[in-house]
């Protein structure tokens, strides 16, 4: 088990490198966990063209995290998801292997989603992890403590807000992703290298807080 940090773009060959890896040795199924953002984009479309049927047959995918923007779906994680990766496969992955919320349920909804997916697949082998300008991770804000550290170990999803907005958000609970196989922060651009730089060991930022505390 482990985290890494994936910090510059050429390294996209070696995410996909690793995502390949797990899925080729995953025995039935390869849990996957998908983050929105701007940096896994690219990612996102190489996968979708590299993925071969075998490794297609495995894959079973979630989402990290929502915001709760009906009203402005250009917004949405998983509109740009379905763009870059799902429409890219044309198909070849189905209903039954897609676990995302509906953008206006809330939390209990979605772990119920997540329940299902996990009696059914089992914990995930990886999360596809991004780190924001200000050190957030999912929907875990700086400041927002409360949110992340006081954690319902049997919770899979939470209710959180962006306090820099007031937007309402969805995501995955910590306790969840500290039980993960694998967290591959994937962070590209300068000012995200110098965001590491920043929040190196400092535990008030949640994407450090739990890099340190994942197995």
């Amino acid at each position: 088990m482990g985290t890494r940090l994936l910090s510059d773009q050429d390294l996209i060959d070696q995410a996909l490198k690793e995502i390949h890896s797990e899925l080729d040795r995953a025995p039935s199924h390869f849990v996957l966990g998908l983050s929105g953002g701007e940096s896994p984009k690219m990612l996102y479309s190489q996968l979708a063209s590299t993925l071969t049927p075998a490794q297609l047959n495995k894959l079973v995918v979630f989402l990290i995290d929502e915001r709760k923007t009906p009203q402005n779906p250009e917004r949405l994680n998983q509109v740009m998801i379905q763009k870059f990766l799902l429409n890219r496969l044309n198909g070849r992955l189905t209903e039954s292997q897609i676990f995302f919320p509906d953008v206006v349920e809330d939390a209990q909804k979605y772990h119920e989603r997540l329940m299902r997916m996990t009696d059914q697949f089992g914990l995930p082998q990886m999360a596809l992890m991004g780190i924001g300008e200000d050190g957030h991770t999912a929907s875990f804000f700086p400041g927002e403590e409360k949110n992340w550290k006081d954690m319902d170990y049997n919770q899979l999803a939470i209710d959180c807000i962006n306090p820099n907005i007031n937007e309402a958000r969805l995501s995955v609970s910590l306790s969840f992703l500290l039980k993960m196989k694998q967290l591959l922060f994937f962070v590209t651009g300068e000012k995200k290298l110098k965001v590491l730089q920043q929040i190196r060991n400092d535990e008030k930022y949640p994407a450090e807080f739990l890099r340190m505390r994942h197995p």
